[in-house]
């Protein structure tokens, strides 16, 4: 059905910005700008109508710092422990005198907005479907398409794992299980082994879980002695398989909090856990993690396996690729080329390809760990922020804008960007590619708008 709209001009801006364009219409540095992280959990507008003064906004700062990170405006998550910007106020000083200074009822409506190109040529040519989820308080972190067409998703906030069949747009949900009471139990990375069985990181509950969808029964690991603590956050997850004939599966998790990364062979249940900043000078004794050293300027993020079973891991602080060498647990960095880059999910390709957004460098980055090269490709708008990368089976690399709503597709052999416009507030995480289609399908949830979104590109 074809539908020819008659547009008119909005009389109100500022409510169909994206985070992206407020950022780009505020004045100031992009340090000063950088420094605004309530664009993690919410959109600017928020932000931009309110009319703290400084110290006020020292006590809001300073409040949303001991909530857990799948806080929303419809449900804050107090974390169950004291933070160390929660107990240090004056952390926020700077921060807090720039918002009071540039965002006031005054200089809103002052304010000249900026805003990005409208799509034109081969970003138009796309569908887009947005499947909303049956609570206005989900927030699908990670949405992934299993080899059956059902997109399943771990709900970021609430101990839900959710199945969407887009054919018919029914939703199923499956309470995930409660390892500590008290604690926020939502899930975030969500994969799957070859019989299609769905693994999940549960973040605050400190393990991940396998969901057999044959049984719908869940089984669970965590890690054992001074590494089972209160700070346990096991954010992201990687599978792959020993490619030496074996076929044996190898799970590598995370702990974000503690700087740690995770080896579980599911056979046997044995999880290995490695300090991965161990060696480097300097070091803060986690309060009430004995043992426990977090090294200031390096923090681990996302995490994939290899087909020798090495876990790579991407160091967010430290702007740097990092590998545990599967036999020895030998941990070496290997520093992005463009410096503080801030590299965030990735995704380990059939030929041992490690593909990466760089949140800070705009870019989208590859390591291949065989050679132990870089390749970046910076995208071309502003404020794109890439969160996660994958690869398509025709040679394309797909991310999406954190704050900028708009999904990237990049040919690698022509430096051709395509960027295609959503149509809702998404604050794009973890983005993934069905390969069974003809073009293929990108797949993305929306942590704003309850949804999950489908992207088909018409060439």
């Amino acid at each position: 059905t074809r539908l020819d709209l008659k547009l008119t001009r909005t009389q109100d801006l500022a409510s169909q910005l994206t985070n992206a364009e407020w950022l780009m219409s505020l004045p100031g540095t992009y340090q000063e700008k950088d420094r605004i992280v309530c664009v993690n959990c919410h959109t600017m507008g928020l932000v931009g109508n309110t009319n703290y003064s400084e110290n006020e906004w020292i006590e809001v700062l300073s409040r949303m710092s001991t909530y857990a990170l799948a806080s929303s405006p419809f449900g804050p998550v107090k974390l169950p422990y004291d933070t160390v910007a929660g107990s240090n106020p004056e952390r926020f000083r700077e921060t807090a005198e720039y918002l009071s200074r540039i965002i006031s009822s005054t200089t809103i409506r002052e304010l000249s907005f900026k805003t990005l190109p409208r799509p034109t040529g081969r970003a138009t040519k796309v569908i887009i479907t947005e499947y909303d989820l049956p609570r206005r308080n989900a927030q699908p972190h990670d949405a992934v398409v299993d080899s059956e067409g059902m997109v399943w998703y771990a709900d970021f906030a609430l101990p839900h794992l959710g199945k969407l069949n887009p054919r018919t747009g029914e939703v199923v949900e499956y309470e995930l299980p409660l390892l500590k009471p008290g604690f926020p139990r939502g899930g975030n990375g969500i994969a799957f082994d070859k019989e299609g069985n769905v693994w999940i990181a549960l973040m605050h509950q400190g393990a991940v879980v396998k969901f057999d969808k044959r049984t719908q029964k869940f089984a669970t690991w965590s890690p054992s002695g001074k590494y089972d603590n209160k700070y346990g956050r096991v954010a992201h997850l990687g599978l792959n398989y020993l490619r030496n004939g074996q076929e044996k599966l190898v799970v590598w998790f995370t702990n974000n909090t503690m700087q740690l990364a995770h080896k579980l062979d599911p056979e046997t249940g044995r999880v290995d856990s490695y300090e991965l900043y161990e060696s480097l000078p300097g070091g803060r004794e986690l309060e009430g993690a004995k043992g426990i050293v977090t090294k200031p300027g390096h923090s681990i993020y996302g995490i994939a396996a290899d087909s020798l079973g090495n876990g790579y891991f991407t160091d967010l602080a430290g702007s740097n690729i990092g590998k545990v060498d599967f036999k020895t647990g030998k941990v070496t960095l290997y520093p992005t080329p463009t410096p503080k880059s801030a590299p965030k999910r990735i995704y380990m390709d059939a030929q041992d390809h490690l593909w990466f957004g760089e949140e800070d460098g705009n870019r989208i980055g590859v390591f291949d760990t065989k050679t132990e090269k870089f390749q970046e490709w910076a995208t071309p708008t502003p404020w794109t922020r890439p969160y996660d990368a994958v690869l398509d089976k025709n040679g394309e690399v797909w991310t999406g804008g954190m704050t900028n709503d708009r999904i990237v597709r990049l040919n690698p052999q022509t430096n051709e960007f395509t960027d295609y416009l959503l149509p809702s507030s998404t604050n794009v995480r973890r983005v993934n590619v069905d390969n069974s289609t003809t073009p293929v399908t990108f797949w993305v949830g929306s942590n704003h708008a309850a949804m999950i979104v489908k992207l088909e590109p018409l060439d």
